[in-house]
């Protein structure tokens, strides 16, 4: 059963590195090798910075790259540099942000990619957008 896991293993390593993904060798899956067939979880890649967009009034539409093997990803902001609050969890690769509550401010986010109980290192901070003092995007 051990050398069937190394095996597939392998094979997905290749699959990977073909397909051009940042992290191979960390991404899948390792056997043990003592023949039990046990296999542990590897990491995620961590997610290219955000772009952050003024849509219509208030809204700030949050896009990112998807990261090989994620199911969903964790988006952040940062207000004038501050800490990181979570603000959404998004099975996606955008979110629609309302900032109509946060202005005369500089808000950015970053997104965490995850995979049931892995979660890769959180992105750098996305570029900033402005908030007027009306509560409107710039």
């Amino acid at each position: 059963m051990g050398r069937l896991w190394t095996v597939a293993a392998a094979a997905v390593v290749a699959a990977l590195a073909v397909s051009g993904s940042a992290t191979p060798a960390a991404a899948l899956w390792t056997s043990r090798g003592n023949g039990s067939g046990a296999a542990r979880a590897g990491t995620l890649a961590t997610p290219a910075p955000a772009s952050a967009v003024c849509g219509t009034g208030a809204a700030v539409v949050v896009t990112w790259s998807a990261v090989a093997l994620a199911t969903s990803y964790l988006v952040e902001r940062s207000v004038n540099a501050g800490a990181w609050t979570t603000v959404a969890t998004s099975a996606g690769t955008s979110y629609t942000d309302s900032v109509a509550t946060l202005a005369g401010v500089t808000v950015q986010w970053r997104t965490t990619a995850r995979r049931t109980s892995w979660s890769s290192a959180p992105s750098s901070a996305s570029n900033g957008r402005t908030v007027s003092s009306l509560g409107l995007c710039l």
